[in-house]
């Protein structure tokens, strides 16, 4: 097997090191990070002969975690050596790709915090979430599609592709990731007493027991809202205009997979 190691030290370096990826005839290029360094280097792979393949050491790892990627690195990197790559779905957010979830409402303000925070890892996020969720207000949301079109007041709105934002957090349990379509989860504001159920539910994959949790099946939505706000894609956080158009890209990623996917 020959193999080559690029180190992407600098932001600006990018575009040479997957220049060099094509230009010497690579079949697989393998992300060594998290889900940011996952989406950048899937979104140069899209439609291409190039597969995917992933060495999770991220803090979410979304959709190694969908795809069953060993978290262990020595077992993620023997997988990228023995399997057979499949392919997978993407998506698109205002001209952004997306391969897990992307949305708009809590989670995305939470997700900008975040960024914006001097410190990282996850009880960074969890004081930022715990610091925000009584005082965050629900927002209205025009869900336009060919499937349904309807105004909803809402604590967040997920578009996924995958099952669920990383570590284990399932937003969209039956998302799948081969079927052409993107699931539209929303839940709609609840009682503060809720907030231990909902987030267990989350957590065990059945939130979609809840009465506040809706979801609907589509390949193209557009979500109308008040005003430019936070959004997040693949855990990456940006300010989006009132628009947001999401529509999903069949079969548009080889990537390799984990045992039992």
């Amino acid at each position: 097997m020959v193999y080559e190691i690029l180190l992407w030290e600098k932001l600006d370096l990018y575009d040479d090191l997957i220049k060099r990826v094509f230009d010497e005839g690579f079949t697989t290029c393998v992300a060594v990070g998290g889900d940011g360094t996952v989406n950048r280097i899937a979104s140069s792979l899209v439609h291409t002969n190039v597969a995917l393949g992933i060495v999770p050491t991220g803090s979410g790892n979304g959709l190694a975690r969908h795809l069953k990627i060993p978290l262990k690195t020595t077992e993620a990197i023997k997988r990228v050596c023995t399997a057979t790559p499949i392919i997978i779905d993407g998506a698109m957010i205002n001209g952004n790709h997306f391969f897990c979830t992307s949305g708009a409402g809590f989670d995305a303000y939470v997700g900008y915090l975040f960024a914006g925070s001097k410190t990282r890892g996850i009880s960074t996020y969890l004081k930022i979430i715990l610091k925000n969720l009584f005082s965050y207000k629900a927002q209205e949301y025009t869900l336009v599609s060919d499937e349904n079109t309807a105004t909803h007041k809402a604590f967040l709105v997920t578009i996924a592709n995958a099952n669920q934002y990383g570590n284990d957090t399932f937003i969209a349990p039956h998302a799948d990731i081969q079927d052409g379509h993107l699931d539209v989860c929303f839940i709609k504001p609840f009682p503060l007493w809720q907030i231990p159920f909902l987030g267990i539910k989350i957590m065990n994959g059945t939130v979609g027991k809840s009465k506040y949790y809706h979801t609907y099946k589509t390949k193209k939505i557009e979500v109308h809202r008040n005003a430019k706000a936070a959004v997040h894609y693949d855990g990456e956080p940006a300010l989006m205009d009132e628009l947001l158009t999401v529509e999903v890209l069949p079969a548009a990623l080889k990537v390799i997979a984990g045992v039992g996917f």
